[in-house]
Parts: C-alpha cells; sequence; structure tokens
C-alpha cells in the first residue's frame, strides 16, 4: 500500500536539495512580504521556485531547473512566454514614444475594442485593470439594471478578490473568507469629504478602515480631503 506521507515528505526532501537558491530566496521574501509572496496560490510547500526566465512552453528557475508550463500565467498568455510576435510589437510601440502606463485614453484603446467588437459582435466595451474589476463592475452593473440583489456564483468558482466573487470559493470545506460583509452598503461608511466629524464616533463604533484617502488628482469630490487635526 502506497505511503502517501512518506512519499511526500521524500518528495519534498528532493525538492530541498535541488532548489537551495530558491529557499534562501524565499526565507528573505519572507521578511518584507506576507507569506512570503503576493499570492497564496503560488506560495507551494515547502517554499515556491523563483523564476529567472521565461521563453515558449518552459520556465528556469534560479537554481536552473527548467519546466515545461502548462500554468502559462493563470492561463493569461495563449501565446506562451515572451512570443517573439508580442514582443517585437512592445518593443515598437516604446520605441514610438508611447508610455507603459500614462494614465490618459490612448489611440490604441480604440483600435483594440474595435477589434474585439467585430469578433464577439457587441456594441461597446469598457475596458478595465484587472479581471477582479469586471466582474464587480459586470455584478453591480446587473444589480442596477434589474434591481435585483441576488448573486448566483458556482461553489468553489474563482472570479477574482472582491466580496461580491470571495463567497463560496473553500466550497469543500463550506468555509468563506473572513472579512466578507453580508451586505456591504450597510457596513461601508461614507463621511461626505471634507467633513470628517463623522469619523470621530466612539472607538466602540468606529470602522476597522477609518478612511480610505484618494490623492487629490483622483479624488472624484469638488475638493481634495483635508487631513483631520
Amino acid at each position: 500500500m502506497l505511503d502517501k506521507k512518506r512519499l511526500f515528505r521524500e518528495l519534498a526532501e528532493d525538492y530541498r536539495r535541488s532548489h537551495k537558491q530558491s529557499e534562501a530566496f524565499f526565507n528573505q521574501a519572507l521578511k518584507c512580504q506576507i507569506g512570503g509572496g503576493s499570492h497564496n496560490l503560488r506560495l507551494f510547500q515547502p517554499f515556491p521556485y523563483y523564476v529567472a526566465f521565461c521563453s515558449g512552453s518552459k520556465v528556469n528557475d534560479i537554481d536552473g531547473v527548467s519546466y515545461i508550463d502548462f500554468w502559462q500565467g493563470h492561463f493569461g498568455n495563449i501565446l506562451g512566454h515572451n512570443p517573439p510576435v508580442v514582443l517585437n510589437s512592445i518593443i515598437e510601440f516604446f520605441r514610438g514614444g508611447q508610455g507603459l502606463a500614462s494614465g490618459f485614453p490612448g489611440r490604441f484603446q480604440k483600435e483594440l475594442a474595435e477589434l474585439i467588437l467585430e469578433r464577439v459582435g457587441a456594441e461597446k466595451i469598457r475596458f478595465t485593470t484587472s479581471g477582479t474589476l469586471a466582474t464587480m463592475y459586470a455584478i453591480m452593473l446587473s444589480k442596477a439594471y434589474t434591481g435585483r440583489n441576488l448573486v448566483v456564483k458556482i461553489g468553489g468558482g474563482w472570479h477574482g478578490a472582491q466580496p461580491y466573487t470571495l463567497k463560496g470559493i473553500a466550497a469543500l470545506s463550506h468555509k468563506d473568507q473572513p472579512g466578507l460583509a453580508p451586505n456591504p452598503s450597510s457596513e461601508v461608511s461614507c463621511p461626505d469629504c471634507p467633513d470628517l466629524t463623522d469619523t470621530q464616533r466612539p472607538q466602540r463604533q468606529r470602522p476597522a478602515l477609518p478612511w480610505a484617502r484618494r490623492g487629490p488628482a483622483t479624488w472624484s469630490g469638488k475638493s481634495p480631503p483635508r487631513p483631520s487635526k
């Protein structure tokens, strides 16, 4: 009969022996990053390996170990890692004086929108900066348009780190993410800016995150927030 615990222990020992540099790097990362990384799914035991080079279907780590990558950036790299057709286009883009993230509308956004709409047959499109925002906006728009509040989501599915879709991601354990609000609208306080009198409530009533400040350039009100005296 297969001894799974022994097998996993031996595999972990072999992994440690062949990934000395990754282990040392992980121990250093623990000093400045929560859990040693930015995504729990990538922080497998006993420690993750750290990528040094990617090309096509292959990934090489800092210990010189090569892997065939079936994950491909959470399945986002449909052409593989650093495909020449994409890499060359990006190089020409920067050589032409374009910015990585200017914060302003660009001509290529319209061209990409037209290309996507032509393929899918939709009328209009709005780009977001992440898949999490895309699913959040889609749910909020649907709720606002239909006037309905119920959202149905398949248990165990991952649709981004936002309140509407974090519920039910651990379907097998029947546990929800800690900190989820049963009704976000009733648990978020929004005092008028720059009137901060609402933040002077007794400690027992004060929110867990008392003040989320936006910079003046992105503030949506009439005037930028001022710190309380």
